[in-house]
């Protein structure tokens, strides 16, 4: 290290000696700090060139991508709203496993046992009035559920299969769909239903407008994502308000 310094210094102190005799101390102290300035500047001026060849001649960095987060229920695209000759209609899959086929039919049972509870349902099967969709304006329906409203706007309704029902429109004023988190056991799904008219079926001094029913399915963020989605799209054709809640089964 002393060996750098003396290299550093020496042609400083060289060019002082040779000046100072001749016109004194001040003038060879003044040519020191001048030659010590001077060769400081090269120096930083030459590794801030060496810095930047290195920097040139390395390979560009890897760029690694940010992680790409799944889609939210927010994020997935619409069902295309569909146009038949009774009725508007969407065809929704409410999971994509191999429950879906009973979840499918149970929900579309709980729906139906649900709003006859609060209003009168015309129920029947591919080709009578009640399923306002025919079999030939849909794809495969067995293990999804459709949605509808009438094109004169009188009826709303589902259909799975070659079942289906409809009921007064606007008798719906709400639909939640309740994430069950398993926080003990294996979770779950709820569904409520809000009405404008209260239960038929309710003793007089128990006044109800909602009806809830579980879908006996584990929970999973998958089909939480699913079901989510083609809840919306349901709150979305009958025109009522839509909300998630969150619970435990602990």
């Amino acid at each position: 290290m002393w060996f750098f310094f003396l290299l550093y210094v020496l042609p400083a102190a060289y060019a002082a000696s040779k000046v100072g005799p001749h016109y004194g101390f001040l003038a060879g102290f003044a040519t020191l700090a001048a030659v010590l300035a001077t060769q400081t500047a090269l120096l930083t001026w030459g590794a801030a060139w060496v810095k930047r060849r290195r920097a040139a001649a390395a390979p560009p960095a890897t760029i690694v991508p940010a992680d790409i987060p799944e889609a939210e229920p927010d994020d997935e695209p619409d069902v295309r709203l569909r146009y038949g000759e009774h009725a508007r209609f969407k065809q929704l899959v409410l999971v994509a496993d191999d429950t879906r086929l009973d979840v499918t039919r149970r929900f579309y049972d709980e729906l139906k046992r649900g709003i006859e509870s609060f209003v009168d349902v015309d129920a029947g099967r591919d080709g009578s009035g009640a399923a306002m969709v025919s079999a030939a304006e849909l794809a495969s329906a067995d293990d999804t559920l459709t949605v509808f409203v009438s094109n004169d706007g009188a009826w709303s309704g589902f259909r799975v299969g070659d079942d289906g029902f409809r009921f007064r429109r606007g008798a719906i004023t709400r639909l939640q769909l309740t994430l069950v988190m398993p926080l003990r056991w294996v979770g779950g799904y709820m569904v409520t239903l809000w009405f404008d008219v209260p239960n038929r079926e309710r003793a007089a001094e128990y006044v109800s407008h909602s009806k809830l029913f579980d879908l006996d399915l584990e929970h999973s963020d998958r089909r939480s994502r699913a079901l989510t989605h083609a809840c919306r799209e349901i709150a979305s054709v009958l025109d009522v308000a839509f909300d998630v809640s969150e619970a435990s089964d602990a």
